[in-house]
């Protein structure tokens, strides 16, 4: 079973399965197909990270975020303005630098990633798995409603970019989807398609220190850019278990780095949510009050452990989510929230202490150009991967020549000096990973995958309380409504209905009710892949609301 982010990567991924390849050869193609029919989403100049649960040896194994800060950025590489940037998390940059144009790249790690995995777990050849890919860049893919609306939400954006607007927009004007009485746009990616055989021939060093690799450096460098090809050659991919466990209600959840999620299910784990059952007002405050909860503490207290002291463990310890827990009325909504303090939990014997000086909190980061790969194989092998640009169509820059359009995850970082995420080279991203699997005594049950920036968090625990608390499939729980809050005003599914909004009302909450539709990701988009028990078989999981596709053989 295969299930992704389009129909033609999924069909990708169902072939290779076909032609004897496991879960990891599967996703990785259609990883690759993505790459070209999503390219709003991911590419090869974007980033990847992930979970497999190999069956022979029973292990999980984590592929960490791969991306990199270039070696010559600096803490003050952009100038600030007053006010903060159009998402409210930083402080606004002039002209947007850090999200737009040649220096919000970071370095790209997607290829290297893939190429790291299938070195590791992959039973077919790179060009074969790339050959699909190849074919959609030079032969064209029909654009759907989804890229031609991203493209057109996005033209100004594209239109500063000539080798972008060229490949996405021809004469200033969006594609056009296809319909009942005429055909849609084709978008062929030529310059792209010799890039990806490139790679299929030589390897991903062809990109990471090789020839593509230089082309890039030598034309950000004369439009203002700062990534080289030594960035790309010595960018480092971590592929290894977990770093610590995590668990709920006795399942075991892998993650591909993650920070929010658990400690919302560890408070969570202090309350009954069956006997409030999940479409109740109780259970909805309850989540909300959680989210707040987690989110000004992991804000206020998370930075990178390699450059500062970092209370890790505190965060994700049961017992600071126990006195969390106590500290929630659910009676009221909270007036005000005050991050708790995770500096008494920390374990750790290490250096770790609590520092001497307070560094100003960073607030954290949006991936809305993003897309998710889950497979699954007859020998029991799970598969589940998230790539990105960062925002949609990354930075908007491409390399003339290659087609190869470049992330902007600099917008991962506080552009603001001093504080606890800004900009250093070889910083560690802390990333809010929708890569998840679930175990019971080792075995996997449920894997899990989901685009739509940091409302990702509150889609996987809405969905794994679902499946653990309330007995739901997960496509149940995934189209079961759901809400969302971080440390302001809280989104609502308008589907939840006015006795349940009332009821917020009521006990304080602050709400915006929103409709979800194909092209607002509010709550998240996700697939999932479960197993069935004894094994019996797989039943995925995918977003009617949203372009998802899943097949299964």
């Amino acid at each position: 079973m295969i299930c992704t982010g389009h129909r033609l990567s999924a069909d990708v991924g169902a072939q290779v399965l076909m032609d004897g390849g496991n879960a990891i050869d599967a996703a990785a193609a259609a990883v690759f197909a993505s790459w070209v029919v999503e390219p709003e989403m991911c590419g090869v100049g974007g980033t990847v990270q992930g979970v497999m649960h190999l069956a022979a040896s029973g292990e999980t194994t984590v592929l960490y975020p791969v991306r990199g800060v270039p070696a010559a950025a600096t803490e003050d590489m952009f100038e600030l303005e007053p006010g903060l940037d159009p998402w409210g998390r930083w402080r606004k940059v002039k002209d947007d630098a850090n999200m737009h144009g040649p220096r919000s790249i970071a370095t790209p790690g997607a290829l290297a990633g893939m190429s790291a995995v299938l070195n590791s777990y992959g039973s077919l050849p790179l060009d074969q798995l790339l050959e699909p890919a190849i074919a959609y860049a030079r032969d064209g893919f029909p654009v759907d409603g989804y890229t031609a609306l991203t493209i057109g939400s996005h033209l100004d954006e594209l239109r500063r970019y000539p080798a972008t607007a060229a490949i996405f927009a021809p004469r200033s004007v969006p594609p056009s989807p296809g319909s009942a009485h005429q055909a849609g746009s084709v978008i062929v990616q030529a310059d792209l398609a010799r890039s990806l055989d490139r790679i299929a021939h030589e390897g991903a060093a062809v990109f990471h220190g090789g020839d593509l690799g230089r082309q890039v450096e030598q034309y950000l460098a004369s439009v203002g850019g700062i990534l080289t090809a030594r960035d790309l050659r010595d960018l480092p991919v971590r592929l290894d278990s977990q770093e610590r466990p995590f668990t709920y209600r006795g399942f075991e959840l892998v993650w591909a780095d993650g920070y929010f999620a658990p400690l919302m299910l560890n408070i969570l784990e202090n309350f009954d949510l069956a006997s409030l059952g999940p479409e109740s007002p109780a259970y909805r405050h309850l989540m909300i009050e959680t989210m707040r909860y987690a989110f000004s503490g992991v804000l206020e207290y998370l930075a990178d452990p390699g450059m500062m002291p970092t209370p890790i463990d505190g965060l994700w310890s049961k017992a600071y989510a126990a006195e969390i827990a106590d500290r929630i009325d659910m009676r009221r909504a909270s007036s005000r929230m005050e991050p708790v303090d995770p500096w008494p939990y920390e374990t750790r014997i290490t250096v770790q202490q609590r520092p001497a000086s307070k560094r100003v909190a960073s607030r954290g980061i949006d991936n809305p150009g993003t897309t998710q790969i889950v497979a699954a194989d007859s020998d029991g092998n799970l598969a589940s991967f998230n790539v990105t640009h960062g925002g949609a169509f990354g930075s908007g820059v491409t390399v003339p020549g290659t087609g190869i359009v470049l992330n902007n995850a600099m917008i991962s970082f506080d552009p603001e000096p001093g504080r606890a995420n800004s900009i250093r080279p070889n910083r560690r991203v802390m990333a809010f990973a929708p890569n998840v699997v679930l175990r019971r005594n080792g075995a996997p049950r449920l894997a899990f995958g989901a685009s739509g920036g940091r409302t990702t968090i509150s889609c996987q625990v809405h969905v794994i309380c679902g499946v653990v608390d309330f007995g739901m499939s997960a496509q149940e729980a995934i189209e079961a409504p759901r809400v969302h809050c971080e440390t302001g005003d809280t989104w609502v599914d308008f589907r939840v209905g006015e006795k349940v909004l009332r009821e917020l009302r009521s006990l304080g909450h602050k709400i915006n009710v929103v409709e979800e539709t194909f092209h607002s990701p509010f709550f998240g988009r996700p697939v999932t892949i479960e197993v069935l028990p004894g094994g019996r078989g797989y039943r995925s999981g995918t977003s009617n609301l949203h372009r998802t596709a899943a097949v299964a053989l």
